[in-house]
C-alpha cells in the first residue's frame, strides 16, 4: 500500500463511526454534502441498475439508491468504512484502481468525492469505465482545481494548520490525528472530459457544485453566512460563474 493509500485509510478509519453525521450538518461541510447529492440525483435520471458506490463511505447513498428501487453495492478503501456501508447495503473493501467487479456488472457507477484520493487517478477512471456496461451512466465528482476556496485552502490554510495540528496534540495529551490534506488531486473540466473520451465515454453533462465565497477559516466562524451565500449561488452551477465552485459533477456514458 502506497503512502497516499495508507493515509487516506487512516483517515476514513478515524472517522468512520462519526462520517455519517456530517450529512446532517448545517454548517458549509454538510451543505457540500447535501448539494452533491441533490445535483447527483438530478444527473441520474432513469437509469437502470444495478449501482456501484465507489468510495461509498458509510454507505447513505446505497441506502438512498435501494429507496428509489436501484440495487447497489459499494467499495471503499477504508475497512472500517465498508463495516459502516454494510450495515446499510453490501459493501466490500477495495480499491478503485484495482475493483473487486467484473466488466460490465452496472448500468450505474458513481465515484463522489473518491478519484481525487487515488494515487493513479487515470488507472481508477478506467476501472470505473471497465465495470459500466454499454450505455451505462458515469457519476463522477471532481475537486475544481481553479475554485478560489480551494486555492486559498490548499496554499494557505492547510499548510498552517498541518504545522500547528501535532502542536495542539501534544497539548492536549492526544495522538495527531490523520490528514489527507496532501493527498487530492485537483482537475479542470476540461481534462476530465479529455480523459474520459480517451477510456469511451461520452460526458453529456457537467454543473459546478459548491460555490463557496467565504474563505477558511471565516466559512466555520460565520457557517450561516457561507451556507447562505453559496445556496444563492448554486443555481449557476452550468454558468461561467460555475468557475467559483469546490468541485463538478461530471455524467458520461459509456459507449457501446
Amino acid at each position: 500500500m502506497t503512502q497516499r493509500a495508507r493515509a487516506v485509510s487512516r483517515y476514513f478509519d478515524e472517522v468512520a463511526a462519526t462520517y455519517a453525521a456530517r450529512y446532517a450538518d448545517r454548517g458549509p461541510a454538510g451543505h457540500a454534502l447535501a448539494v452533491r447529492w441533490q445535483r447527483l440525483f438530478e444527473l441520474l435520471g432513469a437509469v437502470e441498475g444495478p449501482a456501484l458506490d465507489a468510495g461509498c463511505g458509510p454507505g447513505l447513498l446505497l441506502a438512498a439508491l435501494g429507496e428509489r428501487g436501484i440495487a447497489a453495492v459499494g467499495v471503499d478503501l477504508s475497512a472500517r468504512m465498508a463495516t459502516e456501508a454494510a450495515r446499510r447495503a453490501p459493501a466490500v473493501v477495495g480499491t478503485l484502481d484495482h475493483l473487486p467487479f467484473k466488466g460490465n456488472a452496472f448500468g450505474i457507477v458513481i465515484a463522489m468525492g473518491a478519484v481525487e484520493y487515488v494515487d493513479d487517478d487515470q488507472a481508477a477512471l478506467a476501472e470505473l469505465t471497465r465495470v459500466l456496461r454499454p450505455d451505462g451512466v458515469l457519476l463522477a465528482s471532481f475537486p475544481n482545481r481553479f475554485s478560489p476556496y480551494r486555492i486559498w485552502k490548499n496554499a494557505v490554510f492547510y499548510p498552517v494548520v498541518d504545522r500547528l495540528r501535532p502542536l495542539v496534540s501534544r497539548l492536549r495529551g492526544r495522538p495527531v490525528p490523520a490528514s489527507v490534506t496532501a493527498y487530492h488531486h485537483h482537475y479542470t473540466v476540461r481534462e476530465v472530459q479529455a480523459r474520459l473520451q480517451a477510456l469511451g465515454c461520452l460526458v453529456e453533462d457537467v454543473v459546478s457544485l459548491n460555490m463557496q465565497l467565504v474563505p477558511s477559516p471565516l466559512d466555520e466562524w460565520l457557517p450561516w453566512l457561507s451556507v447562505a451565500l453559496s445556496r444563492r449561488l448554486e443555481r449557476f452551477g452550468r454558468a461561467p460563474i460555475g468557475r467559483l465552485g469546490t468541485a463538478f459533477l461530471v455524467r458520461a456514458v459509456k459507449r457501446r
